[in-house]
């Protein structure tokens, strides 16, 4: 009997090398799919998850001025909801480029003043950091040469933009037909608990 035992407990050592493996395993393939989607389809899902995030954001008024606006009439009248969301969407627009506008005028007013005592600072930062000059000198033709990046940055955020108002528009005007589908999904009740997480 105590042999039998013994038995059994090696048995059980023996499974755990493999049980311990298959785990290392499916925890090395999921670490590996996360990596790979957060590298490569990250950056291209990320506009379409914003666009949700805001529509999401912006659906109870948008529903609400286009019940005040139809009263009572056609219910669900798609392009009413894209025209009330472009309204939407072009406010919030401009209230964050008055905010930026805002900022960026304070802080040129701040440069104006510090430019004023530029030459004092730069004739005491002379004085003390002689070798500075030089190293700067030497980074210039790096921020030159990263004029290409900037430029490409610019070009990749005017598409997430233009994508983005795009999405935001079309998932206003689906957002009905999204819910129900949810809601009629064998998986709403995992999709739900998904999206609470998120």
């Amino acid at each position: 009997m105590y042999k039998g035992s013994t038995n059994q407990k090696a048995g059980e050592s023996m499974v755990n090398p493999v049980r311990k493996l298959k785990k290392i395993l499916f925890i090395l393939g999921i670490t590996g799919t996360v990596y790979l989607g957060f590298r490569y389809l990250l950056p291209l899902v990320v506009p379409f998850l914003c666009a949700y995030g805001v529509a999401l954001w912006m659906q109870p008024s948008v529903r609400y001025l286009e019940r005040k606006i139809l009263r009572g009439k056609i219910p669900g009248f798609s392009s009413l909801v894209v025209w009330i969301g472009a309204v939407e969407l072009l406010g919030l627009f401009t209230i964050l480029g008055v905010l930026l506008y805002w900022i960026g005028s304070r802080l040129f007013v701040q440069l104006e003043q510090f430019a004023g005592i530029l030459p004092q600072c730069i004739s005491w930062l002379e004085v003390r950091f002689s070798g500075f000059w030089s190293m700067l000198e030497a980074t210039i033709p790096a921020i030159v040469n990263n004029s290409m990046n900037v430029i490409t940055w610019l070009g990749e955020g005017i598409i997430f933009l233009v994508i983005f108002v795009i999405a935001t528009l079309m998932f206003l005007r689906e957002m009905e037909g999204i819910r129900e589908k949810k809601s009629q999904s064998v998986f709403h009740r995992e999709i739900a608990i998904v999206g609470r997480r998120v």
